[in-house]
């Protein structure tokens, strides 16, 4: 019996030394942003208007670019020395000021003419997301955030200031690239935005103004370091990682026993010990 316990803490102590013994996985991190100062780094912003008033239901459409100052965070996790996963933690476009002017209700004797100013235009990612990222380096996005702007109308039929709030799941994609200690994110789309203006800011005749922004944002590159992070615990009784739980992921914990791990802390809580033996046990011959 000893000499099996033995044998068996020896292999064990076998594969942690060829590095086969897994369990964490190391995300890196980045902070990655733009240059607001690069004349090739563009916001594009076209925007349709449908307004509704006493003459009926018009649209136009209008289009302007801006600079942008854009910061996102990201975690990566790497997969066979290549990065196959992330997970956007926070993303924050901030764009200046914009200007459009619409002709409605155009006819032989002429068009109103709608001016719009906005300011203060801000849209922030709410919540983490993650994705996968393809062999290429593209990946998709389903994100949740909050859009923000100031705005001033004027022209023949309206004059109103206010604010426009929203909020929504958009798609957002884009492609990473991977140079050392550096990752590039570009290319990237964001689905159109959608604005009502607050009825109670409109004058009498104007029973509503919305408008849709349909945004350019594929001159935009954002670039940061990598930094390793540190190891995430994943609870696996597999300790060896050859699908099964036997012996041999027992004599894992018994080899590290009343160590911080992290090998032989199967359930990560940071310390080796009776609880790991009781998750090798729970899961015994079990792939």
């Amino acid at each position: 019996m000893t000499t099996h316990r033995r044998t068996t803490i020896a292999m064990a102590a076998a594969i942690v030394a060829t590095g086969l013994v897994s369990t964490s996985l190391v995300s890196d991190e980045a902070t990655m942003v733009n240059d607001p100062a690069d004349p090739n780094q563009q916001f594009q912003l076209t925007a349709q208007l449908s307004i509704d008033t006493f003459l009926g239901v018009d649209t136009a459409t209008s289009s302007d670019t801006t600079s942008v100052v854009a910061v996102a965070d990201a975690n990566f996790t790497p997969n066979g020395g290549k990065y196959d996963q992330v997970t956007m933690e926070g993303m924050i476009f901030e764009l200046g000021e914009l200007s459009f002017t619409f002709d409605v209700f155009c006819s032989v004797f002429g068009c109103y003419t709608v001016d719009l100013q906005l300011s203060n235009f801000t849209l922030t990612q709410q919540s983490p997301i993650d994705a996968a990222i393809n062999k290429g380096g593209g990946c998709a996005f389903q994100i949740f955030t909050a859009n923000t702007a100031t705005y001033v109308v004027s022209g023949d039929l309206v004059d109103a200031s206010g604010d426009l709030i929203g909020e929504d799941f958009c798609d957002f994609t884009g492609n990473f690239d991977f140079n050392k200690d550096m990752v590039t994110f570009s290319n990237m789309t964001l689905a159109d935005k959608s604005f009502e203006m607050d009825p109670a800011d409109l004058p009498t005749g104007v029973d509503g103004v919305t408008v849709v922004f349909s945004m350019d944002i594929s001159s935009v590159m954002l670039m940061g370091e990598l930094i390793p992070g540190d190891p995430v615990c994943e609870p696996n009784p597999d300790q060896n990682l050859d699908g099964f739980v036997d012996g041999i992921d027992l004599g894992i914990v018994l080899g590290n026993w009343a160590t911080a791990g992290p090998l032989g802390d199967v359930n990560c809580d940071g310390m080796v010990d009776g609880g790991d033996i009781g998750g090798i046990l729970g899961n015994w011959l079990t792939p």
